[in-house]
C-alpha cells in the first residue's frame, strides 16, 4: 500500500528559514500590491510588482493568459516579457461587470531552478470603455487563481480540480517508489526508471549542525501509471526545504502531459512529515480522460488555485 500524505522523507527534511538563503523565496502576497484577488471596480487597474524581492534573478511575465518561461540565456520565452514595478489591467473589449485579469510570473532562484507565481485581479468592463483611469480604492474579494474574462463564460464543469489531484497522487507514488525501491547513500538519494520511460531522481543536501535538510525531486520525462489509473509524464524539478522534525514546505512548477496537459505549481506545506496544508494551481490546456467527457479545462490557460486536502478551486473566478 503506497502512502497517500507520507511524502517528506523522516530522515531527510529541512526548514526553509533556517537552510541558509540569502532571501526568502518570494510569493504572490509579497510581490504583488493591490493583493492578488482585489476587485479594482473600475475598467483598469495597476499592480505594483516588488522587483527588489527577485533579487535580480531573471523574471518574465505574461497578462494574456499564456504561461511565461526563461529560457538558457535568461531570456523570455513565448508572448512573456521581462517584469516591471507596474502593470496596468485593461478591459480589452470585455464588458462584462466582473471580468478578471491574470498575471502569471516566471522567475528563477538560487538552487531552485524556474518558479511560477500568479495573481487574479476583478474589474468592472460594463462600461465598455476599458481604458479609464484606475479611480476608486481597490476592494478585496476572495483571492486566487481565476479566469481571463468572464468568469461564466463557460458552462461545462472545470476539470482543474481532478488535474491537480491526479498530479498530487502520482507525485506522491513516485516518491514512494524511490525511497522503498532505491534506498541508496544512507537514504540521501534515490532514484527510478519510470514505468512508462523517463526518470525520477531524489537527492538532498544536509546540515548536519543546522538541523536542516534540502530535499530536490527532478522529474526528466517520466511517465507513470498511478494506482488509480492516472497516467502523466512529468517534466521538471521539486524542491523541499524542513526541519529535521519534518516540517517546512515546497516549492517548483512541473510541465505536465498525458491524460492532462499544462503546468502544476506546488506550494505545499508540511508538518512532522505529513502534507499539511498550502495549496497548488495549475494551467490546464487539454485533457483526454473519458471519465471526465463534457468537462473543460478552465478557459484560456487560466491558473486555478487549489487548496490542500481536497483540491477544489478557491479564490475569484472559480466556477
Amino acid at each position: 500500500m503506497r502512502s497517500k500524505h507520507s511524502w517528506v522523507a523522516p530522515t531527510v527534511t529541512c526548514a526553509l528559514l533556517a537552510c541558509g538563503e540569502t532571501a526568502t523565496i518570494p510569493t504572490a502576497e509579497t510581490l504583488f500590491s493591490p493583493e492578488p484577488g482585489t476587485n479594482f471596480e473600475t475598467s483598469t487597474g495597476v499592480v505594483q510588482v516588488d522587483v527588489d524581492r527577485l533579487d535580480d534573478n531573471p523574471a518574465c511575465v505574461t497578462i494574456d493568459g499564456e504561461v511565461p518561461g526563461i529560457d538558457g540565456d535568461d531570456e523570455c520565452t513565448g508572448s512573456s516579457t521581462p517584469v516591471s514595478k507596474s502593470i496596468t489591467l485593461r478591459c480589452n473589449g470585455d464588458v462584462n461587470p466582473r471580468t478578471i485579469r491574470q498575471i502569471k510570473l516566471a522567475f528563477t532562484w538560487p538552487e531552485h531552478g524556474e518558479l511560477h507565481v500568479s495573481a487574479s485581479y476583478s474589474l468592472d468592463c460594463s462600461s465598455g470603455r476599458g481604458n479609464d483611469d484606475a479611480g476608486a480604492p481597490p476592494k478585496s474579494v476572495d483571492g486566487g487563481g481565476g479566469p481571463q474574462g468572464n468568469p461564466g463564460q463557460s458552462t461545462n464543469p472545470w476539470v482543474n480540480d481532478e488535474m491537480a489531484r491526479a498530479v498530487t497522487r502520482t507525485l506522491d507514488q513516485i516518491r514512494c517508489d524511490i525511497r522503498c525501491t532505491d534506498p541508496t547513500s544512507g537514504g540521501k538519494v534515490g532514484s527510478i526508471d519510470c514505468e512508462g520511460g523517463g526518470t525520477a531522481t531524489w537527492s538532498v543536501d544536509v546540515d548536519i549542525l543546522g538541523g536542516t535538510a534540502d530535499s530536490t525531486f527532478t522529474y526528466d520525462h517520466c511517465s507513470y501509471v498511478s494506482d488509480e489509473g492516472d497516467h502523466l509524464t512529468i517534466d521538471g524539478e521539486l524542491f523541499q526545504a524542513s526541519s529535521f522534525a519534518g516540517d517546512g514546505e515546497e516549492r517548483g512548477t512541473l510541465k505536465v502531459n498525458g491524460d492532462f496537459e499544462g503546468v502544476y505549481t506546488s506550494n505545499h506545506v508540511f508538518h512532522d512529515h505529513e502534507r499539511d496544508g498550502g495549496f497548488v494551481t495549475v494551467s490546464c490546456t487539454e485533457h483526454s480522460r473519458s471519465d471526465l467527457a463534457g468537462e473543460v479545462c478552465a478557459p484560456n490557460n487560466l491558473e486555478t488555485q487549489h487548496p490542500f486536502p481536497d483540491y477544489e478551486c478557491s479564490g475569484i473566478g472559480c466556477p
